[in-house]
C-alpha cells in the first residue's frame, strides 16, 4: 500500500513539472514575438514600454528606463541630411520650385538655378531682388556647426543664349559671373577657403551650386542629432 501510495505521489508531481515547464516555454516565446511587433512598427516609446514589461515578467531588476544602444546610435548620413535641410530652406524661403532644381547624395547637395532668373542678358551682376536670398544662403554656408563646415563651389554655364546680341564671348561671360557670385558669398562671410568659382560650356542655361558637408570632427558632428 506504502508502495503504491509513494508511486502514485511521484507520478503526479512529475505531469506537474511538465506543464509548468511548458508553460514557462510557451511564454518566452510569446515575448520573442511580442518584441518582433515591436520592432517591426519601429517605435522607440514602445521598445522601453515592452523590455521592461518584459524584464519584470521574467523577475529582472529594473533601474530607469531600458535603452537600446543601436538605435540610439547616430550616423553621419543623419548629420548630413540635417545641414543640406538648413540649406534648402534658403532655397525654399525665397524662390519658387520652378527656379531651381536639386540633387544630392551623401555628403553633397547639388542645386540647379536658371540663369535668367538671376542675370540680365549680357550682364555680370546678379539681380538685386535676390539679395536677401544671398544674405540667407551665406549664413548657412559660414554659420559655426560642432564639428562640420560646409564648402561650396559655383559653376556658371557658357550658354550662346546668355550672350546673344551683345558680342560678349560666352565663357569670358560665365567667368566673370562666377568669380561675382563667389565675392557675393565673400563679402557676406564665408571664408575664402570655403568657396570656389568654375564655369563649364554648356547650352543649359545653369547656375549649379555643389555644396559639399566636410566633417572635422566626427563626435563632435554627431552632437548635432543627439
Amino acid at each position: 500500500m506504502a508502495e503504491e501510495e509513494q508511486s502514485g505521489g511521484g507520478g503526479g508531481g512529475g505531469g506537474g513539472g511538465t506543464i509548468v515547464l511548458m508553460l514557462g516555454l510557451y511564454l518566452i516565446i510569446l515575448a520573442f514575438f511580442i518584441l518582433l511587433n515591436v520592432i517591426a512598427e519601429d517605435n522607440p516609446a514602445k521598445y522601453e514600454r515592452t523590455a521592461e514589461a518584459v524584464a519584470m515578467g521574467f523577475g529582472f531588476k529594473h533601474d530607469g528606463k531600458i535603452k537600446f544602444e543601436d538605435r540610439e546610435e547616430k550616423s553621419l548620413k543623419e548629420v548630413y541630411n540635417l545641414i543640406k535641410k538648413d540649406i534648402l530652406k534658403a532655397f525654399e524661403s525665397y524662390l519658387t520650385l520652378q527656379d531651381y532644381r536639386v540633387n544630392s547624395n551623401e555628403s553633397q547637395l547639388r542645386v540647379a538655378l536658371n540663369t535668367d532668373q538671376f542675370f540680365e542678358i549680357g550682364d555680370v551682376r546678379p539681380n538685386p531682388i535676390h539679395v536677401y536670398f544671398f544674405e540667407e544662403l551665406a549664413y548657412q554656408i559660414y554659420n559655426q556647426r560642432p564639428g562640420v563646415y560646409i564648402t561650396l563651389d559655383v559653376v556658371v554655364n557658357a550658354s550662346s543664349a546668355d550672350v546673344e546680341g551683345t558680342g560678349l564671348d560666352k565663357k569670358e561671360l560665365a567667368a566673370r559671373r562666377s568669380a561675382i557670385l563667389t565675392r557675393v558669398f565673400l563679402e557676406r562671410g564665408v571664408r575664402a577657403e570655403h568657396v570656389s568659382a568654375g564655369m563649364e560650356e554648356n547650352e543649359d542655361q545653369k547656375i549649379l551650386l555643389y555644396f559639399d558637408v566636410i566633417v572635422a570632427d566626427e563626435d563632435k558632428a554627431l552632437t548635432l542629432v543627439r
